[in-house]
């Protein structure tokens, strides 16, 4: 019986120094950007591929990291600063089938190179074209993306 509760606290105290050295490190979105470019009204969506960073410090190990996106009202749009407004959708895969959400998350894996590292994943973005708004440069984001990172 002895043998078993050494062999109890030996893996619940490995487990503890795992836990804690995995949170040890500092993680943040560096860079996330997307953009559409030139509208083509003739066209019926315009569709286009972002790329979002994570970068790391103080690592002693590898980092799983989830990102989610957390916008309440899952409305996102930018404006052209002369009142008009046009409304996209970002989405977690190539072929725009999965929307990204606060539950379809984007995965990946931050390897560790001395005590540091970073990764770069796409993200992808579609615009309805015919949304009833005036012509322009669409460049502010009136409701941007709040991302969340999870490690």
């Amino acid at each position: 019986m002895f043998k078993l509760i050494n062999l109890i606290i030996y893996i619940f105290i490995c487990y503890c120094i795992n836990f804690a050295s995995a949170h040890a490190a500092t993680c943040s979105i560096s860079k996330a950007a997307i953009a559409f470019g030139t509208m083509d009204t003739k066209k019926t969506i315009q569709e286009s591929t972002g790329n979002i960073t994570i970068v790391c410090s103080g690592m002693t190990g590898d980092i799983i990291y989830s990102l989610a996106l957390t916008n309440p009202d899952k409305n996102l749009s930018m404006s052209n600063g002369k009142g008009g407004v046009l409304f996209y959708q970002l989405y977690t895969s190539a072929n725009y089938a999965s929307v990204w959400s606060q539950n379809k998350v984007i995965n990946g894996l931050i390897k560790n190179i001395n005590g540091n590292g970073s990764d770069t994943l796409p993200f992808y973005g579609r615009i309805v074209i015919r949304q009833n708004t005036s012509s322009g440069n669409y460049t502010v984001f009136t409701n941007p993306p709040l991302i969340t990172l999870t490690y």
